[in-house]
This record gives structure tokens, C-alpha cells and sequence, in this order.
């Protein structure tokens, strides 16, 4: 199992639950044990990365930007 520290902006949080009705809250509860991969499509002065994996059942895709 995978554990994951959460820090994220709560005026973006708020824009991503209206946007995506998905909370960044969420992210404690997503199945991070599916594939996770480095996000490397352009060069952001860090490692970021993409998570494939289940939320509530359904198939979602988590990225770290």
C-alpha cells in the first residue's frame, strides 16, 4: 500500500470540486497501487507524476500538477 501527504491550495480545491466535482481531498482515498508513471511531457523544475487507478469503483487518473 502506498501512502500519500496531501498539501494543495484550498481556493483550487474549491475550483476543482465546481470544475470536477472531484476534491483533491479525494486523493487519501484513491487506489494508487494501480500504475503510476513520471509525468515527463515537458520540464517543470520537478518530478511529477501520473496515477492510474480506482476511486469510489470507478476508473480515474490522478496527476501531480
Amino acid at each position: 500500500m502506498c501512502s500519500v501527504r496531501l498539501h494543495f491550495d484550498p481556493a483550487k480545491n474549491e475550483r476543482n470540486i465546481r470544475d470536477r466535482r472531484l476534491s483533491f481531498e479525494s486523493a487519501a482515498d484513491f487506489d494508487f497501487d494501480g500504475v503510476v508513471y513520471v509525468d515527463d511531457r515537458e520540464d517543470c523544475g520537478e518530478t511529477r507524476y501520473v496515477a492510474i487507478g480506482l476511486l469510489d469503483g470507478y476508473a480515474k487518473a490522478r496527476s501531480s500538477r
